[in-house]
């Protein structure tokens, strides 16, 4: 279950432990410890979460053999948006993603070129 179910979950049972304290009722305040004690167990065995790292496309580190997606554009002579289209469709050059990032290797673009020759 997701750490938010167990946060809410542990919330009511936090409320449930006042009224029981308040009211004098042994039996279910011990009940809702035991309770609380699952709830804090669970939300121990979740990992933390990653944190999200933002970074510019200056950041991006350049590798080098790796052409960005404008790169492939420019070199087939067709928009953008059409190479992201082939990937979407799995009709253009084998493409590998980098973080959230596509990069062709030359290779892969001369090979896919081949393959949309005349007779092929």
């Amino acid at each position: 279950m997701p750490a938010a179910y167990h946060a809410v979950r542990a919330e009511e049972l936090l409320l449930k432990a006042d009224r029981a304290l308040n009211e004098g009722d042994d039996m279910r305040l011990a009940a809702v410890y035991l309770a609380a004690a699952h709830v804090h167990a669970a939300l121990a065995a979740i990992p933390p979460a990653t944190p999200v790292v933002k970074v510019s496309e200056e950041q991006v580190p350049q590798t080098p053999g790796l052409l960005a997606v404008e790169d492939v554009a420019e070199q087939l002579g067709v928009p953008v948006k059409t190479v992201y289209t082939w990937r979407t469709r799995g009709t253009g050059p084998r493409g590998i993603r980098v973080g959230k990032h596509v990069r062709y290797r030359q290779s892969e673009i001369d090979f896919w070129l081949d393959s949309q020759a005349d007779g092929a």
